[in-house]
């Protein structure tokens, strides 16, 4: 192989990984944006339930679908898979873990030593 072809082949690999970072960083925001509004989102529905619309049912199911909309994102986040090894970021071996937040703040792959967010191959 030619340093030219090496050279095509590693700026392809790169795209890749960037495309697959940003499908990361989708999941990721949307995940801390449900988890970081949780309880202010939870409060204005109270409020909004106890001053103005007078329907706690209505909002108490409002909350509910606020929390399992957090937990399903915060899952799908955790459930990214390394550009570069394939396995689950942050989850040692790609086995099961039960750290809810598994590779929401984490830095590195433990398995390939990938940082979060780079873009060229080995």
């Amino acid at each position: 192989m030619t340093q030219s072809e090496e050279l095509i082949q590693q700026h392809q690999q790169s795209d890749l990984y960037g495309e697959k970072w940003q499908a990361f960083a989708f999941r990721h925001h949307l995940a801390l944006f449900l988890l970081y509004g949780c309880i202010p989102a939870c409060l204005a529905l109270f409020v909004l339930s106890e001053f103005w619309l007078h329907q706690p049912e209505l909002m108490a199911c409002l909350m509910a679908v606020w929390l399992i909309l957090m937990f399903a994102s915060i899952w799908w986040a955790g459930e990214f898979r390394c550009p570069r090894c394939s396995r689950r970021y942050a989850a040692l071996g790609g086995g099961r873990s039960i750290s809810l937040t598994r590779g929401l703040f984490d830095k590195i792959c433990p398995n390939c030593r990938l940082a979060k967010f780079e873009t060229h191959p080995l």
